[in-house]
């Protein structure tokens, strides 16, 4: 029993790891090599109806089991687009498989991505749908109902689009400043992978908000609250589009700036500490092509109170 409980514990680790959009691709997979199966017993006469889709089936089951949690999002979008394609060579005797599965494939194109993607499935499924009800004569028939299907297919691909925005930016946002959180920042490094651009100088920037205590207990916490929004505005209107600018919690803030060097970071910071609503410490360095962000930034970290004892010093004399 200690067995079974740790092998099923291991199994149900394995797929959180891989990420929600692989295990449901999973899923589908096995969904549709099982409605393969059925078929082949229907037709085993005719393999050609059935076998060509289940090695393609079997072929992205084993691509997602050799990357998993870092199979790219391209591949993922390519095997949503190919069970459209799969879906609608089905229709030779029945459009009802086209019809069940291009609504799963604009749900999984919508809970996971939202943009275009799930928009331009839901365009390929209705055409698809309008290839199968054409092939199989039935088109005055069920014109109506293509009509109808198009509609739902984009009315979920709209809401499932507004919903995960929404909650995506909830998970990935702080509420307060709207700026990166932490959350937001590990997807960001997720989607942007470094070694891609290993060789591109960045440069973190740790900042500590210097008496915001002093604020909240002289002002209340609105006064405390108005003055990291500010600070927040003054970021993102003082960083490039490649910058990202984070709230790692309470008054501490992340700046990284993509392809520069800390010797660059001077003019940048002087002109933030112009516009802030209040006084703040910082510490700059480079962030090596070979070294993990944690190191870099706890460098950072050490250089901020550097800086933040410094100026309590002059601030006491």
């Amino acid at each position: 029993m200690i067995r079974t409980a740790a092998a099923g514990g291991t199994m149900r680790h394995a797929f959180q790891r891989m990420g929600g959009p692989v295990w449901t691709m999973l899923l589908w997979c096995g969904a549709y090599i099982a409605s393969s199966v059925v078929r082949a017993f229907q037709f085993p006469s005719e393999p050609g109806t059935w076998l060509p889709e289940v090695g393609v089936q079997l072929v992205i089951v084993g691509v997602l089991l050799a990357w998993r949690e870092r199979t790219p999002a391209w591949f993922l979008k390519a095997a949503a687009l190919i069970q459209v394609a799969a879906t609608v060579s089905m229709a030779i005797r029945t459009t009802t498989p086209v019809a069940i599965g291009t609504f799963v494939a604009v749900l999984y194109s919508g809970i996971w991505w939202r943009g275009w993607f799930p928009y331009n499935v839901a365009a390929l499924s209705s055409v698809g749908y309008l290839v199968a009800i054409h092939v199989g004569g039935m088109i005055d028939e069920l014109a109506e109902t293509w009509f109808l299907m198009t509609g739902m297919l984009f009315g979920i691909a709209l809401g499932l689009s507004l919903v995960v925005g929404e909650v995506t930016r909830a998970a990935t946002h702080d509420s307060l400043t709207h700026l990166l959180n932490r959350n937001g920042l590990r997807e960001s490094f997720r989607i942007h992978p470094r070694p891609g651009r290993a060789a591109l100088p960045r440069t973190l920037i740790s900042i500590d908000l210097d008496g915001l205590k002093v604020v909240n207990d002289a002002s209340g916490h609105q006064a405390g609250d108005r003055l990291l929004r500010e600070f927040a505005a003054v970021l993102r209107g003082g960083l490039r589009p490649d910058d990202l600018a984070v709230r790692m919690g309470g008054d501490e803030f992340l700046v990284i700036l993509a392809q520069t060097a800390p010797s660059d970071t001077s003019t940048l910071v002087s002109r933030l500490r112009e516009q802030s609503p209040g006084p703040w410490s910082c510490g700059v360095t480079d962030w090596a092509p070979d070294e993990s962000f944690e190191a870099a930034l706890a460098r950072a970290d050490v250089l901020l109170y550097e800086d933040k004892r410094f100026r309590q010093a002059l601030a006491a004399r």
